[in-house]
């Protein structure tokens, strides 16, 4: 029987997250942003999953109550490129809060090297997405990953990419077209991230059923896309050049950097395989005509006449009313995932 958790509105949402905070910091000392999702979003107990938003609410509301501080503030040092932060406690002057900021120091330049470039991260997403469309006969792949391409002809029926999306597939049973980007990012992918707009963009001008594979998607986008008309997978995992495992013990280990969730491979995973094999065939139609009904309200937000929250609310998305203190809704299902 699947355990039921009470739903909690954001305010709920966002004092677990505090708390979680508050725990984490005092045991792992000094940590970013990233850091706390992965053990507050990913980890424990789903009932107190708080997801990002409610991070983002819970510590903006500590740093305003001076409860936490920003311990290492971005560009202090060589390759620390986002702020970490630490209980008010937190003090250089104790032997065990400097040696965690000197593993920060020295570690997370390695990580946001290698994370940051198309070699040992991009391409390696990239080469499994394609690798796992080659599994699928019925799936033709049209040109490179990421590579411009125009007037290119198969069954009587041009297809461009330009500016290009990772992938052009065309799904010869069906006759319809997917247009892929898959992220190999750490953040959690949110309708309103730009990549959202530039994938529907992509996709309405060439006609292709859009596509979305990254590591996370929230609630929120999985509703989105449900509504829009658009696929998305998440890999649940970030996958690195199998090159860096070894240097990369501690960054993901529990009391490092604490990213156990990475992967150094370059075999694909069967259940990005089963996507396409399974999933794709069974949604694909009834998403591509949602997608084409949509077409003059994704036109209209993507020319900017109407608000991200008017596209949200036609939707069917968030409520048709928007509150005074409106910046950024999000819903939860009843397991608090």
């Amino acid at each position: 029987m699947v355990r039921r958790f009470p739903r909690r509105s954001r305010d709920q949402w966002g004092k677990i997250a505090s708390h979680r905070i508050i725990s984490i910091l005092r045991r792992h000392r000094l940590c970013n942003l990233r850091q706390l999702e992965a053990k507050i979003s990913e980890a424990g107990p789903p009932g107190v999953r708080a997801q990002p938003l409610s991070i983002k609410d819970g510590l903006k509301y500590l740093l305003e109550r001076g409860t936490v501080k920003i311990a290492l503030a971005r560009n202090s040092a060589p390759g620390i490129t986002v702020d970490f932060y630490a209980l008010e406690e937190f003090s250089e002057s104790r032997y065990t809060d400097r040696g965690r900021r000197d593993f920060i120091l020295e570690h997370w330049p390695l990580y946001r090297a290698a994370s940051g470039t198309t070699e040992f991260c991009g391409d390696v997403l990239e080469t499994l997405v394609d690798k796992a469309l080659s599994a699928c006969p019925g799936m033709i792949r049209l040109g490179k990953p990421g590579e411009t391409f125009n007037n290119y002809w198969i069954d009587g029926k041009r297809f461009d990419n330009n500016p290009p999306l990772d992938h052009v597939v065309y799904y010869r049973e069906r006759g319809l077209s997917l247009g892929l980007e898959d992220k190999n990012w750490r953040e959690w992918i949110y309708p309103n991230d730009a990549l959202i707009p530039t994938l529907l963009r992509k996709c309405l001008q060439n006609g292709y059923v859009p596509i979305l594979i990254t590591r996370k998607l929230p609630y929120l986008s999985r509703l989105f896309f449900k509504q829009v008309g658009a696929l998305g997978f998440e890999t649940h995992f970030m996958y690195l050049h199998p090159s860096l495992e070894r240097q990369f013990e501690l960054i993901r280990h529990k009391d490092g950097i604490g990213f156990a969730d990475l992967r150094f491979s370059l075999e694909v995973p069967p259940q990005l395989i089963s996507f396409f094999q399974s999933v794709v065939p069974k949604e694909v139609e009834s998403t591509a005509r949602r997608f084409e009904l949509n077409r003059e309200l994704i036109d209209g937000f993507l020319k900017k006449e109407i608000s991200y929250y008017e596209f949200m609310s036609r939707l069917g998305v968030f409520p048709e009313i928007e509150p005074d203190d409106f910046e950024m809704w999000d819903y939860y299902d009843e397991y608090g995932l």
